[in-house]
């Protein structure tokens, strides 16, 4: 090899070894705006998330699409989706709530998917029932959508999973609309019903679910 072609080589490897650092700076700092608190990502919390050993399968993919949904949302925190799944199904992707039997099926996976609303996401709770938790968190992504920007935190989140119509509502609103009453609302969820006055408020549901989490403020929960 002559002195020209050794230089123009060196000159290549040079470029190689330069795109490479660049190409690995690029990728370390997305991965630290992703995981660190005020790093200039949307998350604001860091791993270990809420509930995370109850992930069944891939977890590490779980995670990633968690933390991806959650971006894509503006919630800022994957400790919502996860609270809100635990809460819901013990965030396993194959349960069917059997106690509660509907007219054409039964709520099932990680929250809770109704026969009819699965059938809007254009899927089945069969076939739900049957699908990873990772391929389940895709109609997981389409319920919520329509929500994006308007969830502040968990119990927001909660909330369009249990009742959307009154999302963003004051605290003192009861939960209803004009086809579903308040008192048939607290008959089905006694457990929110605090004072038993067989009507549920906001201000109720929030502080029944926060309830039910141990030290909610270190997950950015409230």
């Amino acid at each position: 090899m002559n002195e020209k072609e050794n230089r123009k080589w060196k000159i290549i490897i040079a470029v190689l070894a330069m795109l490479l650092i660049v190409g690995l700076v690029i990728y370390y700092k997305k991965r630290m705006a992703n995981t660190n608190p005020g790093s200039g990502g949307s998350l604001n919390s860091k791993r270990p998330y809420i509930y995370e050993n109850l992930i069944k399968g891939d977890k590490e993919a779980f995670i990633s699409k968690i933390e991806d949904i959650t971006n894509e949302l503006g919630i800022g925190t994957p400790n919502a989706l996860l609270a809100v799944m635990k809460l819901e199904s013990g965030i396993n992707p194959a349960i069917q709530n059997t106690s509660f039997p509907m007219a054409n099926g039964y709520a099932t996976g990680l929250i809770q998917f109704t026969p009819d609303t699965a059938r809007s996401l254009g899927t089945t709770t069969d076939n739900l029932r049957v699908m990873s938790g990772v391929d389940q968190l895709d109609y997981v992504r389409k319920y919520f959508l329509p929500y994006k920007g308007k969830m502040k935190n968990f119990t927001d989140v909660y909330m369009v999973t249990f009742f959307p119509a009154v999302l963003g509502k004051p605290e003192s609103t009861v939960i209803a609309t004009s086809k579903i009453s308040a008192a048939s609302v607290a008959r089905s969820n006694p457990v929110f019903d605090l004072n038993k006055d067989m009507q549920i408020t906001i201000g109720e549901f929030k502080k029944a679910i926060l309830s039910k989490i141990a030290n909610y403020q270190s997950y950015q929960l409230a």
